[in-house]
């Protein structure tokens, strides 16, 4: 039997189904069909040194908002340790200064914030009163305590969104 030509390339977890908003389209902002709990640590532990044994580099933490998972500051060394590339994908919620500075202090980590349009209003329509300004606010954390930091955001796009999205960032180039 030949071996694959394909190498698996990232892992993906997903920590928790619990998160501080109530986002209008989230599947978990209804607690009955995404339970509200956390994926056991020793299950992440398990998979993850799978991973390092197939070569794996990159690793995704996500959720509900993986912050709020119970032992998330566990996990995330376990990762680190291992030497993962990570990708925490993050409403902001969950994010303390101390933990913040940990994990800015880890340069193989990458933030990409949950922010659903550049309108304060129209984004915590969707999203929850605040989600806006706390995303902000991470952010020019993140910057003091560590300037070059990656920093990126998922947007979930819908009618009203995309009309309000600049025209470049769908585009792309400005094309």
């Amino acid at each position: 039997m030949n071996p694959s030509p394909y190498k698996a390339k990232t892992i993906s977890f997903f920590l928790t189904g619990k998160c501080c908003l109530q986002c209008k389209y989230c599947i978990f902002h209804h607690g009955d069909i995404i339970p509200r709990t956390d994926i056991p640590t020793d299950y992440v532990k398990k998979r993850a040194d799978e991973a390092v044994t197939l070569k794996v580099p990159y690793c995704i933490l996500t959720g509900g908002e993986p912050a709020l998972h119970t032992d998330f500051l566990e996990i995330f060394r376990y990762l680190r340790d291992l030497g993962f590339r990570i990708r925490m994908i993050t409403t902001g919620f969950g994010l303390t200064d101390d933990i913040l500075k940990e994990l800015t202090d880890y340069q193989r980590i990458r933030f990409c914030f949950s922010l659903d349009c550049h309108d304060q209003k129209l984004n915590d329509r969707y999203r929850s009163p605040g989600a806006y300004h706390k995303v902000l606010d991470t952010i020019d954390k993140i910057r003091g305590f560590r300037q070059d930091a990656y920093i990126g955001v998922n947007a979930i796009l819908v009618k009203e969104t995309l009309r309000e999205t600049p025209r470049e960032a769908v585009a792309g180039r400005g094309e």
